[in-house]
């Protein structure tokens, strides 16, 4: 990028950036909340924390992933693959009512 370049960056990417030294550089966060009002964490006010579902599943990720620690390769690596798998499948299973 140059100067007077703007670059967006969407919600959820990952992204790291640096910034040469000839030229200063500024960066600004916009926050917004698109999700119901449940899903954000009580006193996040402009949506810029982990969403409680995505932090609960993060938790217990890496709880199952502790649980796997003490094996030997290949069960870990086996296991973990299947752990994975099983979340991919519950997470896009549709909601239960």
């Amino acid at each position: 990028m140059h100067a007077g370049h703007t670059l967006y960056i969407p919600a959820l990417w990952f992204h790291h950036v640096t910034a040469g030294d000839a030229e200063p550089s500024i960066a600004v966060n916009t926050f917004s909340r698109s999700l119901p009002q449940a899903e954000y964490h009580p006193k996040d006010v402009y949506g810029n924390k982990e969403l409680t579902a995505g932090a609960a599943a993060v938790a217990a990720a890496a709880h199952g992933g502790a649980a796997l620690a003490h094996l030997p390769e290949p069960y870990r690596a086996f296991y973990s693959e299947q752990a994975c798998a099983a979340l991919r499948a519950a997470a896009a299973a549709p909601p239960s009512e």
